[in-house]
Order: structure tokens, then sequence, then C-alpha cells
């Protein structure tokens, strides 16, 4: 038989197999797996019809045997499982884990580096009158495994510091040990400058570092202050 005819036999036999599907004719069937003499581009078309005919004969026993309900319930619960993998929520934000803390770079403890120590320089305007208060931000390279200490003291640059505001001082010095407790990185001094209304430049003074305590070295021992002229 040439393969065109059998390609229409094949024809009316998929057509019988889908008004009674209750028995695929072993004719059809035949005809299908027994193909290894066709040209090769009928070959692909052979697989597809047998995958075809397979998935019928499924369906229609399932069917015949009373399994719609078993289908339906299999689509209703594959729906639901896609559902819930797809569905996105709000995002949570983790604050703090134990991952995080086993993997934190920590120094001071028996076992691990001195904390590095720095101060940085800092910056505000004068004002006319009152105190207005300039923070200087000190840190340590890491989070230290037992409490760290550093003491500290202004130094007068340009600007002149005093116990008091009064007529020549810019700034009220001042002096004092600064702790790091365990788990804290970042401190901070401040220091009361004092406004007037006489015109003048810029001025500065310093904030020294010095005698820090044995778990800890000083990587920038001094910050510079700068009192910003506003009186014009």
């Amino acid at each position: 038989m040439r393969f065109w005819q059998r390609d229409r036999e094949l024809r009316r036999l998929e057509a019988e197999l889908r008004a009674a599907r209750h028995e695929a004719p072993r004719e059809f069937v035949s005809t299908l797996l027994g193909s290894e003499r066709e040209p090769r581009w009928l070959r692909p078309r052979l697989r597809i019809g047998a995958a075809v005919a397979l998935a019928a004969l499924a369906l229609a026993a399932i069917a015949s045997a009373g399994g719609m309900g078993v289908i339906k319930e299999g689509t209703k619960a594959a729906v639901h499982v896609i559902k819930r993998t797809t569905h996105t929520s709000a995002p949570r934000h983790v604050l703090a884990s134990a991952a995080s803390s086993q993997y934190q770079k920590r120094c001071g403890g028996g076992n691990e580096v001195p904390c590095h120590i720095t101060i940085f320089d800092a910056s505000v305007r004068e004002g006319n009158s009152g105190i207005t208060l300039m923070t200087f931000t000190v840190s340590l390279d890491a989070t230290p495994s037992t409490p760290v200490s550093v003491q500290y003291s202004t130094m007068n640059g340009t600007a002149t510091g005093g116990a008091a505001c009064g007529p020549g001082v810019d700034y009220i010095t001042q002096s004092g040990t600064l702790v790091f407790p365990t788990g804290v990185a970042s401190q901070t001094i401040t220091v009361q400058v004092c406004g007037d209304t006489v015109p003048e430049g810029d001025e500065t003074f310093y904030v020294n570092l010095c005698c820090q305590s044995p778990n800890a070295t000083i990587y920038r021992m001094r910050a510079t202050g700068t009192i910003v002229n506003d009186d014009h």
C-alpha cells in the first residue's frame, strides 16, 4: 500500500475511533505501531497520532468508570497549588537574625582584633545668640564583643573655648570618657557653640582622642569642628 493511501486509511480509522471511543480498532493501532517502512517525513505524524489516540483512550476509560469527578477535583487542586505558589504578599523586613549575628564583623574580644576608633569632623552655624550644639560622631570599624572606651577633650584652633559663653568665648570646652557598650559601634560627642552678632570669619576648634581601652586602637585621633559665621 502506498503511503498516501495508508494516510487516507489512517484518517478513516481515526474517525471511527472518535465515533466509538470504548476500544481502539486493532487495525488502527497495528498500523500506527508497524510503520517502520514509512518515509521519514511521515513518522512524526504517526507519533503524534499515537499519542492523541492513547490520551483519548485514557480519558474515555476514566469517563466510562465515572472518573469525571476525579478529573474535576484534580483540576481544582492544581489551580489551588498554582495560586499558592504564585501569590505575592507584602515584603517583610528582617531587622536581625541568628545568621546576620553570626557573620557580623566583630572586634575587641579575646580572640578578635582590636577595634579601630575613628572620629569625624563636624560643622554648625554660629547663631546670633544662645547655644547651638555641634555633634561629632565617633565610630568603631566593627561591633565590639566587649566594652570599648576612649577619652576626649577639646582644643582651641582659631575659635576660643571657655567654661561658659561670654565675650570672646566661641564654644564651651569639654572633656570626658566615651564608652561603647558591647554591641554598640557608634557614639557621639556634643559641644556647645556660643552665638553672637559680631561679623567674623569661620572659626575652628578640635576634639582629640586618647587613652583608649586595651581592646582598641585609635585610627583617627583628631576631628575639626567648624563654626560657620552667619553675621554680615
